[in-house]
């Protein structure tokens, strides 16, 4: 006994509830209340963010098996800013110079794209147990932006400065899976994959 597939197109959607974790920046050295605090890491309040998920597949006959294509985005955004102290431009943009103001404000940002096809095919299918590995190529890209403005917060002093930073990082890979699901009955099964 072997089922066949009911062939055609699909579509599916997912909502994924997500959020930045130990991601910072560091757009100020800051000497307030004396003795310099040198390269300070900055947390600022990523929130959650609703992020979507689309696929889109064909399903062909038991020997072809199924094509699925399936993207990801996520964009967040948020800032920070700090008066009262003494905010430096970080080593880490040397061609600034000693750059000292009293205040910064300063934005952050992440983008992050992912993409996959997916292949997957059946190796054994029966009354109870259907068996079936998948194989696919994914693409990635994660983009992470600041912009950091020193200024005075006294009049007639120097006018602000400004440090934009950004950085990508994308590529190329593979992932290969086996799964089966065992059938109860016509209203019950378990399945798993690895």
């Amino acid at each position: 006994y072997k089922r066949d597939y009911d062939r055609g197109f699909f579509i599916g959607a997912e909502a994924w509830y997500a959020n930045v974790r130990n991601l910072h920046f560091e757009p100020a050295i800051s000497s307030a209340g004396g003795g310099t605090i040198g390269g300070r890491l900055m947390d600022v309040d990523w929130e959650n963010e609703i992020a979507p998920r689309v696929s889109l597949g064909y399903q062909a006959n038991r020997r072809v098996g199924t094509f699925t294509l399936r993207y990801w985005d996520f964009s967040e955004s948020t800032s920070r800013g700090e008066t009262g102290g003494i905010f430096s431009a970080t080593a880490t943009h040397p061609t600034r110079g000693d750059v000292t103001r009293t205040s910064f404000f300063a934005d952050s940002s992440v983008d992050a794209e992912y993409a996959e096809i997916e292949w997957k095919h059946d190796f054994g299918q029966g009354r109870r147990f259907t068996g079936y590995w998948t194989v696919a190529v994914t693409g990635w890209e994660i983009e992470h932006s600041t912009d950091s403005m020193h200024y005075n917060v006294v009049p007639g002093e120097a006018n602000s400065v400004r440090v934009q930073d950004f950085t990508s990082t994308k590529g190329f890979g593979g992932k290969a899976g086996v799964g089966g699901r065992y059938h109860f009955n016509d209203r019950m099964s378990m399945g798993g994959s690895v």
